[in-house]
């Protein structure tokens, strides 16, 4: 994946030139490249009332952002926008940004090296109330078989920082807030060790050979969300699915899945309540999936 730092924040805030429901159109210092801004964080403050950051789903060359939920009263020039420092990952196509590593595993009293590593379908998980996880598997080569060592110094010293978690965030389908229990977000990355004689073990470093972004969603029905979404999956049309999670500074995460296409829809149950249990997959080959961190 690709990293893209925003070191300083944008805007101190800076004032909208004009605002929709959806969308802000943005001044000097924010820049007119398109996209530049795609899944990034933005704060608004003013109008609303109450400040509220949401992601962007566009940026146009006009800077305008399209966001990722609706904004009632709309956004207008009374409204002050900010993009915080930030950090964001989009899929990417070139080589040069899929970076191998060195993994070391520590077990039973052994270590273990891998090196040429690639993560295979990795997988990140959202449970309403619940710190957020991301799953994934490691596909390398053994430097050498496994030896006799202990963990190094300090390491039993190192604790875990808190992860954030997802409540008091943001759940929305197609820029409306939604009751959704669950999402489950899948790059299903595939990886393969080509086989190679004249390298230890007979095969080369790992090699990403194809990914298909998906998302799991399982979110509350109702007589008139669900019939909409139905509408939605049998008309092929694009839909956008956001999330937010953490409440402090420098431990929130934002992803974006936009935009995606149903593919399937059923229902399902979830404490005597009816779930439409809804996949994506993405519309765009490297630009529908983005995590974000701020």
């Amino acid at each position: 994946m690709l990293q893209t730092d925003t070191a300083a924040a944008i805007g101190a805030p800076t004032a909208a030139t004009a605002g929709t429901a959806s969308a802000v159109t943005l001044q000097t210092p924010f820049a007119a490249t398109t996209d530049l801004y795609r899944g990034m964080p933005i704060t608004l403050s003013g109008n609303p009332a109450t400040a509220r950051t949401a992601l962007a789903i566009a940026y146009t060359s006009a800077r305008v952002a399209t966001l990722s939920r609706d904004f009632s009263p709309v956004l207008d020039t009374n409204t002050q926008a900010l993009i915080p420092i930030n950090q964001r990952l989009t899929l990417s196509d070139t080589e040069a940004d899929w970076p191998s590593l060195t993994a070391y595993f520590y077990f039973a009293g052994q270590l273990m090296i891998g090196v040429g590593c690639q993560v295979a379908n990795p997988r990140i998980t959202l449970v309403a109330g619940q710190p957020g996880f991301i799953e994934y598997d490691i596909v390398g080569r053994l430097a050498a078989n496994p030896v006799e060592a202990a963990l190094p110094a300090g390491a039993s010293a190192v604790q875990r920082p808190t992860p954030p978690r997802w409540d008091a965030g943001e759940c929305v389908f197609n820029r409306a807030v939604v009751r959704g229990s669950r999402a489950v977000f899948g790059l299903g990355t595939q990886v393969s060790l080509p086989a190679a004689p004249e390298e230890s073990g007979g095969f080369d470093l790992g090699q990403i050979v194809g990914r298909v972004p998906t998302a799991d969603l399982s979110l509350y029905a109702n007589s008139t969300s669900s019939p909409v979404r139905t509408g939605v999956m049998t008309a092929g049309s694009n839909v956008y699915f956001s999330a937010i999670l953490g409440a402090s500074a420098a431990n929130r995460i934002g992803i974006l899945f936009s935009p995606g296409r149903i593919t399937r829809m059923t229902l399902g149950s979830e404490q005597r309540l009816d779930v439409d249990q809804i996949t994506l997959e993405a519309a765009l080959p490297n630009y529908s999936f983005l995590v974000t961190s701020w």
